[in-house]
């Protein structure tokens, strides 16, 4: 992997920097409790986005008052 020899990346042609760049990484495999983790971390996130847009557009309206 490129970022873990940071002193030959200096060595690479420009085509194959941009080859090793483009290379897909494998997917990671994770646990059942980080799996859980990242799916509550999604959830929380669409509720709250409409509670964020309610309160800047409730702002804005308040200040154009």
């Amino acid at each position: 992997m490129i970022s873990q020899r940071p002193d030959f990346v200096h060595l690479l042609e420009e085509a194959q920097m941009s080859h090793a760049k483009h290379t897909p990484l494998p997917r990671r495999h994770l646990s059942k409790t980080v799996q859980a983790l990242l799916i509550a971390l999604r959830v929380y996130v669409l509720l709250a986005l409409p509670v964020v847009a309610y309160a800047f557009i409730h702002a804005l309206r308040q200040a154009a008052h």
